[in-house]
This record gives C-alpha cells, structure tokens and sequence, in this order.
C-alpha cells in the first residue's frame, strides 16, 4: 500500500460497524458476532503504521515520526468518517509499546470499548493515546 492510498483507504459500512475496506471486510458478516462488533471492529480496522508509511521510510523512523505519521492518517481517516458518516461517535487508538499501531470503532451505548478508557495506567504504560471524534471533532482524551 502507498501512502496515497492509506489516506485514501474508504471505509465502509458492514452490519452498522465502520470497516477499513478490504476483501474480508466485505464479506464479513456479524450475524455471529453480533454483541461484540466493538472488537469485529478493533480488529479489522487495525494497522500497523510502519505498513500504512512504507517500509523505506520506516528503516530510519523513530516511534515519535510514526506517532506523528499516525496522527495524520487518523485525522483523514476521521474526516472522511465525518463525511460520510455523520453522527458516528469514533473511538481511535494510536500507540503501542512494541511498535506502533492504529485501531478505530464506533461507540455503542451500553457497549463496552476495546479497551478500558478509564484504566489511564494501562494506556500510559501501553503508550497509547487515545482520541473520540464526535459531531465532526476529532480531540485527543485526556489521560490523567
């Protein structure tokens, strides 16, 4: 994948869960699934940030380049969700300790998120940043 082509990765709808496009994404079904489309999500929309950037660039990136990298991408992504989708409440998580890593999903009432948001140690210690885009907004989560 080119980095053109990461900032212009559509995103689709499956099942009323937001999916990055790809051939399983099309045909997944959550039939199955059903009461956990929050991790059907997390787990299809996940991309390491060194594949979405290319791997030359990657040889002498630092993980703050990558964080930065992610960022932008997360900030497309959330724009075309905006768009396309308005009225979706995003949950994005960027970061990780062994490398870098970019998931979304949608917020459901009463549904729980990937992970525990108000397990601020975790995040911190998981390196991970976390942002909600709502009516259009994308802001970063406050951790502490």
């Amino acid at each position: 994948m080119t980095l053109v082509e990461t900032f212009s990765h559509p995103i689709i709808e499956v099942d009323e869960m937001l999916l990055l496009e790809t051939e399983q994404a099309r045909h997944t079904s959550s039939s199955a699934l059903k009461s956990d489309r929050v991790s059907v999500e997390a787990t299809l929309n996940k991309r390491y940030v060194a594949d979405l950037v290319g791997h030359a660039f990657v040889d002498d990136a630092n993980r703050d380049e990558l964080m930065i990298c992610g960022r932008a991408i997360m900030h497309v992504w959330s724009e075309c969700i905006a768009l396309r989708f308005p009225g979706r409440v995003v949950v994005f998580y960027l970061g990780g300790r062994e490398s870098v890593i970019l998931r979304f999903h949608v917020r459901r009432p009463g549904v729980r998120e990937w992970t525990d948001l108000s397990d601020r140690e975790f995040l911190s210690q998981s390196l991970i940043e976390v942002f909600l885009l709502e009516d259009g907004k994308l802001e970063r989560l406050p951790m502490g």
